[in-house]
């Protein structure tokens, strides 16, 4: 087909400690397309379940926990979604900090979209995900990051930060994507100004 495309993304900070944030897209999504949701919530192994006022059904890609720092980085993902307004909301079960980002595209399967994943944490200036192998060409890699304080971020080789969450120098998530032509070994990755305690999410959709 005509491959996979980013259609619409936006963010939301909150300063602030709750157990659920909800958030709109700023335009209505398109019957069939694919929604994902990269989430930072200041909880260690935080009970994570993202719904929206679609009714579309969410999955649990990956998630990884910054034992260091004691919090969450994952990746949710809704196939095959319904057409109009949209509000997702992303409940983490106990009152914290909680980030997160939504991207809409199109041309991801309908269904089993999930390829691969991969996750780590660690402390330094050079968050990676590690890698993992792809099956399918094609490919959308989404990399999304959690560190423990903010910063700057620059995308890893050949991908673009489609959200960083808030705005530099003070991010604390970034949601960043590209689409891999060839199957093969692949990984998420970036760079900070400064090392710090981070964990790194990828995940490969069909």
């Amino acid at each position: 087909g005509t491959g996979i495309k980013l259609v619409q993304s936006t963010s939301v900070n909150n300063a602030g400690t709750v157990t659920s944030q909800a958030l709109a897209f700023n335009s209505n999504n398109t019957s069939g397309n694919f929604i994902a949701v990269c989430i930072r919530s200041a909880y260690l192994s935080a009970a994570l379940t993202v719904s929206d006022s679609q009714g579309n059904s969410y999955q649990e890609a990956i998630q990884t926990n910054q034992t260091t720092d004691n919090g969450t980085d994952a990746i949710y993902y809704a196939m095959n979604i319904h057409g109009g307004a949209n509000t997702v909301t992303v409940t983490q079960g106990s009152s914290t900090t909680l980030r997160f980002a939504i991207l809409e595209y199109s041309g991801v399967a309908l269904t089993s979209a999930l390829d691969v994943t991969a996750g780590a944490q660690g402390g330094s200036s050079s968050p990676s995900s590690g890698s993992a192998t792809t099956t399918a060409n094609g490919d959308l890699l989404l990399g999304s990051f959690y560190t423990a304080n903010g910063d700057t971020f620059t995308a890893g080789s050949g991908y673009t930060i489609e959200q960083a969450v808030p705005a530099a120098p003070s991010t604390k998530l970034i949601a960043e994507d590209q689409i891999q032509t060839t199957a093969g070994t692949a990984s998420a990755s970036a760079s900070m100004r400064a090392s710090d305690f981070w964990a790194a999410d990828l995940a490969a959709f069909k």
